[in-house]
This record gives C-alpha cells, sequence and structure tokens, in this order.
C-alpha cells in the first residue's frame, strides 16, 4: 500500500538494468539517485528525476545511468557515505565508488568470507559475512582491521550501528547487542527457530529497532536505555523473507 496526502504517486518498473535477481537497492542524493545491485554481479545507477508520469514506459528506460561491472560474485549489500558508495558481494571483497565522478572504483577490501550486510559511518566500516563474523574496519586508518567480533554460530545477515551499539542479526536465529563503550555483548535476543532476522532498522533517536525476519513478520524493539526489549510484532501480510525493512 502506498500513500501520500494530498499527493498523487505514480508506480514504475525499472527492468533494463539487470539480467538476474536484485538483492539490494540504495538510495542517495536525497533520494534522487537509486543504485541496485544484482545476482548478475552488477551494480546500477538510476536517475529517479528523469521518471515521468506521463511517459512511465519511455522514462523508465531513460532514467539508468550506467552499469558499474567490477564484482565477481553477487552484489549482495549497498550503503553510502556522503557520494561514496559502498559494496558487499560474495567474491568477498567490498568496493568503494565515487558517484561524483561517475561511479568510479576508489578503492577495495578483500575479505576472506562473502559479506552480507554493513553499517559505514566516517569513523568505521562494519561488515558481517558469511563466516560468522562481524569485522571493523577504520576508514580513518586505510580501513585496517580494528576489531573482529564472534559472537554468531551462523553468517551474519544483517546489522546496524550508531556510536554506542553495534547489533547484528544472524541465521542462528539470535540478535546480538554489543555494547561498543563496555567492550562486551550487552543483549542476546532468541527467536524462535526457523524465523531468523533477516533486515533491521535502528533509529537510536526515537529508541526503535525493527527487524524483519524469515517468516515475514516484523518485530519492533525498544532500543531506549539499552533495553532492547520486543514490544511488538506485526504481520504485514508477507509470506516470504523480509530482507529489507528502511
Amino acid at each position: 500500500m502506498w500513500y501520500q496526502h494530498n499527493s498523487t504517486m505514480n508506480a514504475f518498473t525499472l527492468n533494463s538494468g539487470h539480467f538476474a535477481a536484485i538483492d539490494s537497492v540504495h538510495l542517495m542524493q536525497g533520494g534522487d539517485i537509486c543504485i541496485s545491485g544484482s545476482r548478475d554481479r552488477t551494480i546500477a545507477i538510476w536517475d529517479l528525476r528523469k521518471l515521468d508520469g506521463l511517459e512511465p514506459n519511455e522514462s523508465s528506460l531513460n532514467a539508468k545511468v550506467k552499469s558499474l561491472a567490477k564484482h565477481s560474485g553477487w552484489v549482495w549489500s549497498m550503503t553510502s557515505l556522503g557520494n561514496t558508495l559502498c559494496s558487499a558481494s560474495w567474491d568477498c571483497k567490498v568496493k568503494f565508488w565515487d558517484m561524483e565522478a561517475g561511479g568510479t572504483e576508489t578503492y577495495s577490501i578483500k575479505g576472506k568470507s562473502a559479506n552480507l550486510c554493513m553499517s559505514y559511518k566516517e569513523d568505521s566500516l562494519i561488515v558481517g559475512s558469511f563466516d560468522k563474523k562481524v569485522t571493523i574496519y577504520d576508514p580513518r586508518a586505510g580501513y585496517s582491521i580494528v576489531k573482529t567480533l564472534r559472537q554468531h554460530s551462523k553468517p551474519v545477515l544483517c546489522l546496524a550501528a550508531d556510536d554506542d551499539y553495534i547489533i547484528s542479526g544472524s541465521e542462528d536465529n539470535t540478535v546480538v547487542v554489543y555494547d561498543r563503550r563496555a567492550g562486551e555483548i550487552l543483549k542476546r535476543i532468541e527467536l524462535q527457530k526457523y524465523k531468523f532476522p533477516m533486515s533491521m532498522s535502528y533509529c537510536s533517536e526515537y529508541g526503535e529497532l525493527w527487524i524483519g525476519e524469515k517468516r515475514g513478520l516484523l518485530h519492533l524493539l525498544d532500543a531506549s536505555h539499552g533495553n532492547f526489549d520486543i514490544v511488538k510484532t506485526y504481520d504485514v501480510g508477507h509470506t516470504g523473507d523480509r530482507k529489507s525493512v528502511v
């Protein structure tokens, strides 16, 4: 369902950029630029300002700016900081792209396992991977590894972070809240079997953590004062994996 008060919304289909499944979508520059990452190992850049409700099909074709084809594995996760796009792939690499320079690749990190999720800030790049680890890199020191957290027994599928916490969700049916200041696990949240977390969205300002899980349910956690208690679960009608929550 889409709703916007006193406004008209149009639906567009951007189907000319990939020939395989799309696993990651990211918005940049105030929502004007859309980035899509696919199992065809490419990243497509779309200029949403070119979309025209009067000519939806033609404008959808014109919206594609270019494709970036530098990964050798599925593009699974993307994030950004300013005009720098960061992409994570099953090729074990995290790549950095300068969007002001037309998507020029500026740097690359090679890990030991597929990279599945990320959080990117000025003082840290945090990556969750298939080998059950959460790795913290320092962008100010050439992306050197600051710390590696081993707190899951299966792949890390989603994560979020701020100055106080690193929150990671895993296929082991747990969500772990790591206290960055204390340097230890604050809380381990157990979800029901086969209902592992696939995605999360964290808003520390409002004290909310939202988790989308394998069977399509959406959990709301009270993140105020470091509680991280599940306060409500929503069945929003999805019957499959919820891979993204914003």
